[in-house]
């Protein structure tokens, strides 16, 4: 998944995500925060929008260094990217 998501393969990613029964619950929430932040990072947008529409994937999952897909999308200077997700609320439950 991480292959396609980094090299903006779009229709792979979604043949992937045809298949996504196949993984296991939690290997599949891995990959999936994985290929979100990865997209995000490079400035995928259509890959982080077809990302979005899988069933609880989690927008505010964190890389090890604790950052979200926002924040790499920001780090990185990838504003389409960054409005294409949806509004994420920090603990004040204020917008980020």
């Amino acid at each position: 998944m991480n292959f396609a998501v980094v090299r903006g393969e779009l229709e792979i990613v979604n043949r992937l995500l045809q298949n996504e029964e196949a993984y296991q619950t939690e290997s599949k929430e891995k990959i999936m925060r994985r290929a979100l932040i990865d997209a995000s990072k490079v400035g995928f947008v259509d890959i982080v929008k077809r990302l979005l529409t899988v069933k609880d994937i989690d927008v505010n999952g964190t890389d090890s260094s604790q950052r979200t897909p926002l924040m790499h999308a920001s780090e990185n200077g990838h504003d389409d990217v960054r409005y294409s997700q949806p509004t994420i609320h920090n603990n004040n439950n204020l917008p980020i």
